[in-house]
């Protein structure tokens, strides 16, 4: 399932939905971040037998509450990852498969399922083709056996904690 934020009032194909905000606290951005989110997908990927949608599947995706920075957080990584993937390969400052992992994390942390089943959620999608014009690989390593939110694997500081860099900060090499 793939959604964007139509901030114009696109006239689209009969297969397609349009999806409206019941509150002021979701807005387009926000929604299309839900739906094209891990949880959104897998919820309907569980629960539609083909490539249609039906509107009674869509209108049960769970959806999070947001904390006011969430909201800026989200809509600041949308921003950047929209920049990234309209500027030309040559000339991204930023790497648009971080970025989207990054608002995949923000969405389905605030989601707030324990480690194990987020990444049950996360690995549903190994080896699955997104559908973006970049590289998109699988979210964790086949090889990583500890259970993390993504917010937390991604961070800098994830990467800090192996065993080679202990031993890099001890000096033992």
């Amino acid at each position: 399932m793939v959604s964007f934020a139509d901030r114009v009032g696109i006239t689209c194909h009969h297969t397609f939905y349009g999806v409206w905000p019941k509150s002021a606290q979701y807005d387009e951005v926000l929604l299309a971040a839900i739906l094209n989110s891990p949880v959104g997908n897998a919820f309907v990927a569980t629960r539609e037998g083909s490539r249609d949608v039906t509107a009674e599947v869509l209108k049960l995706i769970p959806v999070p509450k947001f904390s006011r920075a969430t909201i800026e957080n989200i809509h600041e990584l949308v921003r950047r990852y929209e920049e990234c993937i309209n500027a030309m390969v040559l000339s991204r400052r930023e790497d648009p498969e971080a970025l989207l992992k990054k608002i995949d994390a923000v969405i389905v942390g605030a989601y707030r399922m324990p480690p194990r089943q987020e990444r049950a959620v996360l690995d549903y999608f190994d080896d699955n083709d997104r559908k973006v014009d970049h590289l998109f690989r699988n979210y964790f390593p086949a090889t990583l056996d500890v259970f993390v939110h993504l917010e937390e694997y991604l961070d800098e500081k994830f990467a800090r904690t192996t065993v080679g860099e202990l031993l890099k900060k001890s000096g033992v090499q």
